[in-house]
C-alpha cells in the first residue's frame, strides 16, 4: 500500500508553499495510512516528551516572580521575602572572585556530589549517543515505494527484499535519488526513526539542564529526564523483548539488526540500571538549619531496598565487642521530633489546628496520609505477587502435562517466574516493614512530645472537694462569708468560697472586707451531680492518665498499624483468590469458600478461651510476682524471726496457682495449632469431592497443587483477621481516650480561642505594660464555676473565686508580702498572676498583668528534688562558681546540715529525697 505522505503536485515556489502546506496537513490526518503511524508504539515516547515540555513550561511560568506573588496572594498569605543582605545594606564590600576550581567543586557539590553529577554526565554522553544512532537509523531507513500510474499494484514493494528497498531509495549505483512528483517525502520507518531524534534531541537539552543548570531547576529537570527514559526503555523492551519469551510474536525492530540491540542495551543501561543504582541526592527539610544527613537520605533505590546501606554499620559492629553510640548513623531529620511536632501539631493539637471536633484518629490518617497511601500500593503489590506463585505453578504443570501444546509463553518464563514472585513479594513486604516501622516509631515520638505539651497548657485545678472527699481537705479549700447559707443555716459544704481583695496601697496587699454573702444554693439534680462527680474523679486521676496515655494506649495504638492487611489486603487477597480457584475448579471453588467461612468461628472460640486463661495467668504471675516482692523488701526481718519456710509455702501455692493456668494456656494452644492445621484439610476435601464427585472431572497436578497453596493463602487471611481485629479494637479504645485527653480537658486561658476572658497580654490604653498586678479582677479554679456570686452551688461541691477589687499592684525592687490566713487565697493569687486560674472580667477596665520579657521565677511550696547530688541540686543545671556556692550555703543555713553527711554536699539525695 502506497503512503500518502506526500506533496500533492503543485509548484513549490512562491505563494503555493502555504496552501501546499495545508493541503499535505489536510491529506495526513486524513489518510489511514497516518493514523496507523500515530497509532504505533514507538511514539510513545514523544507523546511523553510533549507533555514533559507542557509541565516544564508551567512550572517556569510559576516560577516568575510576578506569578508567585499572585498564588501567594490566592492563598492570603504574603509572599516569602528573600534572605541575606541587599545591596543597599551591603555597602561597598570587596569579595575576591572565587577561582575556577572552586566555582567547579561548588557547582558539583551543588548538585549532590561527584558521583550524581558523574552519573548526569554519562546520561548526557549516553542521549547525545541514542540520538547519533537515530539519525542513522532515519538516514538508512528504507525509501517509501511509490504508487503505479496505472495499474492497482497497492502491493508492490511489501513482500521487495532489502535490496530493492535499497535501490529504490539509493539509486542504480548507490546513490541518492531525486524525489519525484507522486512519491511520499518519508515511509513509515523514516517518520518514527525522525520522531525518534526529536525525542533524543530534547533528551540532550535536559541532560544538559542537569549538569549546568542551578540546583533547584535541575532536581526538577533530573525527575522529567528519568521519567522519559524509562518510558522509551519500556516500549522497546515491549517491542523487542517480550516476544522473546513467546513462540507467536517476534520483535517488531528486529529488521534494523544491530542499531535496534545497540539501542535497547543503551537504554537498559541509563533507563533502569542507573536510576537504581545511583545515590539519592541529599535535600534537608530545613535548608536555613541542614544536620548531617542519615546513609537512608543519599541511598540509592537498590540500596534502599536491599538495606545495603547499613553495611558499614554491620562491617563496624562485626569487629568490636560493643559497637558505641557515636558509631551510629545521625537521626535522619525529618524523623527529629522537634519536626514531627511542627508538622503534627497543626493537625493533632486542638488548640492549634482549625477543626478543634475532628477526631485524633482522622488527624493522624490526614498527617501520614502520603505514608498511608504508599502502604496502601506495597499491599497491593504483595497480594499481586502472592497470587503470581500458584498461577505460575499451575502453568508449569499443564505445560508438563500437555507437552508444551498450544503454548504460548515458553518454559523458562514459568521457571523465572516461580523465584521472581517470591523474592519481589519479600522485598515488597520488607518495604512495608520499613514504612510501617518508620510510622510507629514517628507516631510514638510525635504523641509522646503531644501529650506532655498539652499537659502543660492544661489548667491544674484546685483540691476543691465533692462529696467523696475528705471533709478536712474540703474545709481548707476555701475561706469566705460564712453569713449566709442554705435555708438559712451554716453548712460548710453549702456554700461558695470567695476572697475579695480591696484596694490598698502601691506595693502593700492585704485582704478587705468580707466577702459578700454567697446567694442561696438550689439543689442541683442528680444528674447534674453525677456529672461533676465524674468531673472531679477525671480531675483525680489526670495524672495517672496521662502516665498511661504515653504507654499502655500508646502502646496500643502502634500494635494497630497493619489495620490496611484487615481492611484492604484479606478482602482483596480473598476475591484474588476466589477467581483463581473458580479458574480452575469451577464453583466446586464456592464449596470450599464455604467451609472456609463456616469453620472460621472455631479458632475465634479457642482464642476466645485462651484469652480468657492468658488474663488469669497474668493475675496469678502479679501475685507472685507481688508476694516475691514483698519478701525480698523484708528479708532481714524473714531470717530474724525465722519466717523462711512460711515464706517459700506462700510463695510455692501462689506458683502452683500460676503452673495450672499456664498448663492450661498450652492445652489451648496446642488446640489452636491443630485447629488451625486441620481445618485448611477439611477444606480442601469439601472442594476437590465436589469437583470430582459432583462435578465428574479428572483432578490434574496442575489443579491439585496450585488449588492448594491458594487455599493455604485463604486460611492465612483468616488467621491474620483473628489476629489483628482485637489488636484494633485495642487502638479504637486508646485512640478515644487520647482524643477525650486532647480535647475535654479544661485549658488555661491563653490555650482557648472560645474563652471569653481577656487574654493578659491585651491591655487597656491606659494600663503600664511594665506593671505587676491586677484591677478589678476575679478568678476561679475552673471555667466551669458562675461567673457571679449569686450562680448556682451544688450542695456537695463549692467554687472558690478569688475577686481584687480596683487595683492592686506590686512594687519592683521590693520585697512585697501577701499576709493572710490559711485557705485565704494567698497563693491562688499568684497562680492567677502567673495565668493559671481562669480570669473572669467584670468590666472593659479589667485585666491582669505580669511582663515575661526579663523572664519570670516561681518558687513554688513543694520542693523539685533531682536524684542526684545535693549539690547537683543545689546548681540546678547552672554552671558552678565557687563563691555564690559557698554563699548560698551560708543564707540557707546548709552548712551545718552538710556536716552531718558523710560525704557532704556530694550525697546522692536518691529517687524523692530518701535520703534526707
Amino acid at each position: 500500500m502506497a503512503n500518502p505522505l506526500y506533496i500533492r503536485q503543485a509548484p513549490l515556489g512562491g505563494g503555493n508553499v502555504l496552501s501546499v502546506a495545508i493541503s499535505q496537513t489536510v491529506h495526513i490526518a486524513a489518510s489511514k495510512t497516518e493514523r496507523r503511524l500515530l497509532r504505533d508504539t514507538a511514539l510513545i515516547p514523544i507523546y511523553a516528551s510533549a507533555i514533559s515540555l507542557i509541565l516544564l513550561v508551567a512550572y517556569f511560568i510559576t516560577r516568575i516572580p510576578a506569578v508567585r506573588r499572585f498564588i501567594a496572594r490566592l492563598r492570603s498569605s504574603s509572599a516569602e521575602e528573600p534572605t541575606g543582605i541587599s545591596r543597599r545594606d551591603a555597602g561597598f564590600v570587596t569579595i575576591p572572585p572565587p577561582s575556577f576550581r572552586e566555582e567547579l567543586e561548588e557547582h558539583i557539590a551543588s548538585h549532590g556530589g561527584i558521583v550524581i553529577y558523574l552519573n548526569n554526565a554519562l546520561r548526557l554522553a549516553i542521549c547525545l549517543a541514542l540520538l547519533g544512532i537515530s539519525i542513522y537509523a532515519a538516514i538508512v531507513a528504507p525509501r517509501p515505494q511509490p504508487k503505479p500510474p496505472s495499474l492497482d499494484f497497492a502491493s508492490l514493494g511489501e513482500g521487495a527484499d532489502v535490496e530493492a528497498q535499497r535501490k529504490s531509495k539509493h539509486g542504480k549505483h548507490g546513490k541518492p535519488g531525486k524525489h519525484k512528483k507522486g512519491e511520499p517525502w518519508f515511509s513509515h520507518q523514516e517518520w518514527v526513526e525522525i520522531a525518534q531524534c526529536v525525542f533524543y534531541v530534547y533528551t540532550s537539552l535536559l541532560a544538559l539542564l542537569t549538569i549546568a543548570a542551578r540546583r533547584r531547576l535541575t532536581r526538577v529537570v533530573s525527575r522529567h529526564l528519568t521519567t522519559l527514559l524509562f518510558i522509551a526503555w519500556s516500549v522497546y523492551a515491549y517491542r523487542d523483548l517480550y516476544p522473546l519469551t513467546t513462540y507467536t510474536e517476534h520483535p517488531v525492530d528486529a529488521a534494523d539488526g544491530w542499531i535496534t540491540w545497540v539501542r535497547v542495551g543503551l537504554l537498559t543501561l541509563v533507563g533502569a540500571v542507573l536510576p537504581l543504582i545511583v545515590p539519592s541526592k541529599f535535600v534537608p527539610v530545613d535548608p536555613k538549619n541542614p544536620l548531617p544527613p542519615n546513609p537512608e537520605q543519599t541511598a540509592s533505590i537498590l540500596s534502599f531496598v536491599t538495606w545495603s546501606f547499613m553495611d558499614p554499620v554491620i562491617r563496624e559492629a562485626s569487629r568490636v565487642s560493643h559497637l558505641p553510640y557515636e558509631s551510629l548513623p545521625n537521626l535522619a531529620d525529618y524523623d527529629h521530633a522537634e519536626y514531627l511536632i511542627s508538622r503534627g501539631a497543626l493537625v493533632l493539637d486542638p488548640s492549634l489546628k482549625a477543626k478543634r471536633d475532628q477526631h485524633f484518629a482522622w488527624g493522624l490518617l490526614w498527617l501520614y496520609r502520603w505514608h498511608y497511601a504508599t502502604i496502601l500500593i506495597l499491599v497491593t503489590l504483595k497480594s499481586v505477587f502472592a497470587l503470581i506463585s500458584p498461577i505460575v505453578l499451575n502453568k508449569l504443570l499443564y505445560h508438563l502435562e500437555t507437552g508444551g501444546e498450544g503454548a504460548v509463553y515458553k518454559p523458562w518464563v514459568w521457571i523465572v517466574g516461580l523465584f521472581l514472585a517470591p523474592v519481589l513479594g519479600t522485598f515488597t513486604y520488607q518495604l512495608y516493614i520499613f514504612m510501617t516501622t518508620r510510622l510507629v516509631i514517628r507516631t510514638e515520638a510525635l504523641i509522646t512530645q503531644l501529650v506532655f505539651e498539652h499537659s502543660l497548657k492544661i489548667r491544674v485545678k484546685s483540691e476543691t472537694g465533692n462529696g467523696n472527699s475528705d471533709p478536712a481537705s474540703r474545709a481548707a479549700t476555701a475561706v469566705g462569708s460564712r453569713e449566709a447559707s442554705v435555708h438559712g443555716y451554716e453548712h460548710p459544704n453549702e456554700e461558695s468560697g470567695t476572697t475579695a481583695v480591696g484596694e490598698s496601697g502601691q506595693g502593700s496587699s492585704s485582704p478587705k472586707g468580707k466577702a459578700p454573702p454567697a446567694a442561696p444554693s438550689e439543689p442541683s439534680s442528680p444528674a447534674g451531680t453525677k456529672k461533676q462527680d465524674d468531673s472531679s474523679q477525671k480531675d483525680k486521676n489526670l495524672v495517672g492518665k496521662i502516665t498511661n496515655l504515653i504507654s499502655v494506649d500508646l502502646g496500643n495504638i502502634t500494635e494497630a498499624v497493619d489495620f490496611l492487611f484487615v481492611i484492604w489486603y484479606v478482602p482483596l487477597q480473598i476475591a484474588l483468590s476466589t477467581w483463581f480457584l473458580h479458574k480452575i475448579l469451577g464453583w466446586a471453588a464456592f464449596v470450599g469458600l464455604a467451609v472456609v467461612i463456616g469453620t472460621s468461628p472455631i479458632p475465634g472460640y479457642v482464642g476466645t478461651f485462651l484469652n480468657k486463661i492468658q488474663v488469669e495467668q497474668m493475675k496469678m504471675t502479679d501475685a507472685r510476682v507481688q508476694s516475691v516482692t514483698e519478701t525480698l523488701g523484708v528479708i532481714r526481718m524473714v531470717k530474724l524471726f525465722g519466717w523462711e519456710r512460711k515464706i517459700e509455702a506462700h510463695i510455692n501455692e501462689k506458683r502452683d496457682a500460676e503452673l495450672k493456668f499456664i498448663r492450661k494456656k498450652q492445652v489451648l494452644q496446642l488446640l489452636s495449632n491443630n485447629v488451625n492445621h486441620f481445618l485448611p484439610v477439611l477444606t480442601m476435601i469439601a472442594t476437590f469431592a465436589t469437583y470430582t464427585l459432583v462435578m465428574k472431572k479428572q483432578l490434574s497436578a496442575s489443579v491439585i497443587f496450585s488449588s492448594i497453596a491458594v487455599f493455604d493463602v485463604i486460611r492465612q487471611m483468616l488467621y491474620l483477621t483473628a489476629w489483628e481485629l482485637p489488636r484494633m479494637i485495642s487502638a479504637k479504645v486508646s485512640l478515644d481516650r487520647t482524643n477525650d485527653f486532647l480535647l475535654q480537658t479544661e485549658l488555661l486561658d491563653r490555650y482557648t480561642s472560645s474563652s471569653s476572658a481577656a487574654s493578659p497580654g491585651i491591655l487597656p490604653p491606659t494600663a503600664d505594660s511594665e506593671a505587676i498586678g491586677f484591677r478589678n479582677a476575679v478568678f476561679s479554679w475552673s471555667a466551669d464555676a458562675p461567673s457571679t456570686p449569686g450562680g448556682i452551688l451544688t450542695p456537695s461541691r463549692r467554687n472558690f473565686r478569688l475577686r481584687i477589687e480596683d487595683d492592686l499592684f506590686f512594687q519592683k525592687g521590693k520585697f512585697n508580702l501577701i499576709i493572710g490566713p490559711t485557705g485565704c487565697g494567698k497563693t491562688s493569687m499568684l497562680m492567677a498572676l502567673l495565668g493559671e486560674m481562669h480570669f473572669q472580667p467584670e468590666g472593659l477596665d479589667s485585666y491582669y498583668n505580669l511582663p515575661r520579657e526579663g523572664g519570670v521565677a516561681y518558687a513554688a511550696q513543694e520542693a523539685w528534688i533531682q536524684n542526684a547530688t545535693v549539690k547537683e541540686n543545689i546548681l540546678f543545671g547552672s554552671p558552678y562558681d565557687e563563691d555564690r556556692y559557698r554563699s548560698v550555703l551560708r543564707q540557707c543555713a546548709l552548712e551545718r546540715d552538710l556536716t552531718l553527711f558523710e560525704a557532704g554536699d556530694a550525697t546522692e539525695i536518691g529517687e524523692k529525697g530518701v535520703t534526707l
